[in-house]
């Protein structure tokens, strides 16, 4: 487990935040929690906080082509592609 200086800065960051028993080591409990209230403070859907800009509209999605042919969702592509 590295020390507190060893971590990277954003680690550093939310250490303490995510550490709720101050022991200097995440559960995996803490972990989840820490996660959890991530995800409580997101924004309502619908109403978008930061995230990409919406594409221009010269340029077109594809999305979800089966590369593989196989169906896997791990294995599917998406292609930004301009109209002209």
């Amino acid at each position: 487990m590295p020390v507190q200086s060893e971590r990277p800065p954003q680690a550093r960051k939310n250490f303490d935040k995510a550490d709720l028993n101050s022991d200097g080591i995440i559960s995996i409990t803490e972990h989840r929690a820490f996660l959890q209230r991530g995800v409580a403070a997101a924004p309502a859907p619908g109403k978008k906080k930061g995230g990409p800009p919406a594409l221009p509209a010269e340029v077109v999605k594809s999305a979800d082509i089966d590369y593989t042919g196989d169906g896997d969702s791990r294995q599917m592509l998406e292609l930004y592609l301009p109209t002209s």
